[in-house]
C-alpha cells in the first residue's frame, strides 16, 4: 500500500534490566509511559504496530484494558526473538506494518511532541528525495544531534526486513539518503532507562 498512508512501530519488547520495575507500567501524570508514546502515534498513524517481547502477556492486557487511546488500528505483536536486541524487533514490526511510510519510536521516550511527528510527515512529503528523516536539536557548539522517532520509506523498510537480527538501523541507514528537520523538542533525545532519569524528568518535563 503507497500514498501518504503510515504505520509506526512502537518498541515494547525490553526488561527494564536498568529500572526496579517494568518501566512499561511506570505512570507519568498518571498515565502509563507506554502510552505516552502511543498517543501520539495512533493521532499520526494510520496503524499502529506495538512490538512486545519482555512480559507480554502483561503488555497485551495494558493495551485491552486500558482508558487512553482506541485500540481500532493497533496491532500488538510478540517479537521472540527480542532478547537478540532492538533491531530484531524493529525487523519485526516492519514485517507488520503493511503501509510504505513508517514511524520507528521506542516505548521509552515519552515526551516527544505531537508537533515533531507532525513536522516529520509534512517534510517527508515535501522533499521526497529523501528515504528516512528524523529531527535533530541544535547544540551549543553549534552542532546537531539527531533523535527519535526515525520516519522511514518502503526502500528502507524492505532493506530492514532483509538484514539479520545482529544489525542495527544505523547499519541499514548508511546506505540510503537522509535528512533531519531542526526542532526545539528536547524530548527526541530524552529517554527513561534508570530512576535517576525519572528524577530528571520530573525537573525538566513535568511541569509542561
Amino acid at each position: 500500500m503507497s500514498g501518504n498512508h503510515y504505520s509506526g512501530i512502537l518498541l515494547a519488547a525490553g526488561n527494564s534490566s536498568r529500572m526496579n520495575t517494568w518501566k512499561i507500567e511506570i505512570e507519568i501524570q498518571n498515565v502509563p509511559l507506554l502510552f505516552h508514546s502511543l498517543q501520539k502515534l495512533v493521532s499520526v498513524c494510520d496503524e499502529v504496530v506495538v512490538v512486545g517481547g519482555c512480559n507480554f502477556d502483561r503488555l497485551v492486557e495494558l493495551i485491552k484494558k486500558n482508558k487512553f487511546v482506541d485500540t481500532k488500528n493497533i496491532k500488538v505483536i510478540c517479537n521472540q526473538q527480542y532478547q537478540a536486541g532492538m533491531f530484531s524487533s524493529i525487523k519485526a514490526g516492519t514485517e507488520t506494518a503493511q503501509y510504505e511510510n513508517v514511524f520507528i519510536a521506542l516505548a521509552d521516550m515519552p515526551f516527544i511532541s505531537i508537533e515533531t511527528y507532525s513536522l516529520l510527515k509534512t517534510k517527508f512529503e515535501a522533499e521526497k528525495k529523501y528515504d528516512f528523516i528524523q529531527p535533530a536539536v541544535l547544540l551549543e557548539n553549534g552542532k546537531k544531534k539527531k533523535g527519535h522517532p526515525i520516519l522511514i520509506n518502503k526502500k528502507v523498510k524492505s532493506a530492514v526486513k532483509k538484514e539479520n537480527d545482529n544489525a542495527t538501523l544505523r547499519d541499514v541507514l548508511k546506505n540510503f539518503s537522509g535528512n533531519s528537520v531542526l526542532s526545539e523538542d528536547l524530548g527526541i533525545g530524552f529517554d527513561i532507562d534508570t530512576e535517576a532519569d525519572l528524577l530528571i524528568a520530573k525537573k525538566i518535563f513535568y511541569k509542561k
